[in-house]
């Protein structure tokens, strides 16, 4: 990036503030989109951030097509080309709907807030055995979210105990002659909900031994290689499962797994107050997000 290609993203970041509604991971999103955006703007001879407009948006939309990228990368690109939109005033300049730009694929035959029943089983067993082959901090981490419905950046935070300034508990697994709870703490819950979830079933324990067996035998709290910042270890864990196809499109999305947790608990006989307090949702509705109705 040139000299005024800089100036283009001092203006940009500048529009778009500290995001400070944005969590860590939104906001290196935002930010990576930015520099795209830029560089996009600063090829096309743009002299100001705010000079953008409706020719613009659609013109970097397609050349985000022709570069070949996923419709859900698009989709990424369009939200942070909407929010700079909105902070420089002029936010017509992008279309309100994905459809517009011709994404609808990103949704067709997928409706990402109703319950999924079935995965691409062989698929996922597949991805398990690679992820493990590849590094088993990252299969202990898949083992986490397929056995207890935790979410992605969840799974990362497998402290035994860690307390930082500001006294969060990342990841806690008591201690005693049992780890019978696990008890999830604000820096890794979406929303800063804490909530306790009770080891139940084999496939829970077995779990739990791994990383704890994986704990001893490495003399780490955290299941995260120390060379890599929590960011790094996400992207690394999150481009690992896409390149092996777990995605939305086959039906085999990481995500998924949560939805099997929370029937699983339903036709066990749980409240759907205790269950989707397992979720980590604080609104018993959500379970019809997860669980079919009837």
């Amino acid at each position: 990036m040139g000299k005024h290609g800089h100036k283009l993203m001092h203006e940009a970041l500048k529009k778009m503030g500290k995001m400070r509604n944005c969590g860590s991971l939104t906001k290196a999103k935002h930010k990576s989109n930015l520099k795209s955006i830029v560089a996009f703007a600063d090829s096309r001879g743009l002299q100001h951030i705010d000079h953008m407009n409706q020719r613009f948006t659609t013109a970097y939309v397609e050349t985000l097509k022709e570069k070949g990228h996923s419709p859900s990368t698009i989709q990424s690109h369009l939200s942070t080309l909407r929010d700079l939109a909105h902070n420089i005033g002029k936010p017509n300049i992008v279309h309100r709907k994905n459809e517009d730009y011709g994404q609808e694929a990103i949704r067709r035959g997928l409706d990402r807030n109703s319950p999924k029943t079935e995965r691409n089983e062989v698929l996922w067993k597949e991805a398990r055995e690679a992820l493990y082959a590849k590094a088993e901090w990252l299969g202990i981490a898949f083992d986490l979210r397929d056995s207890l419905g935790l979410r992605m950046k969840e799974s990362l935070m497998t402290n035994k105990v860690f307390v930082d300034e500001r006294k969060n508990l990342y990841f806690q697994i008591d201690k005693g002659e049992k780890l019978e709870t696990i008890i999830i703490k604000a820096a890794g819950t979406k929303g800063g909900r804490p909530r306790d979830l009770e080891i139940i079933t084999d496939k829970q324990r077995k779990a739990i031994d791994r990383l704890v067996d994986y704990q001893q035998r490495t003399g780490k709290l955290s299941i995260m290689p120390p060379d890599l910042t929590w960011t790094q270890a996400y992207n690394m864990q999150k481009n690992a499962c896409h390149r092996l196809g777990l995605t939305r499109e086959n039906n085999c999305n990481n995500h998924i797994a949560r939805h099997f947790e929370a029937q699983r608990m339903i036709k066990m006989g749980m409240s759907a107050k205790e269950a989707i307090a397992r979720m980590g949702h604080s609104d018993a509705r959500k379970l019809n997000a997860y669980v079919p109705k009837g």
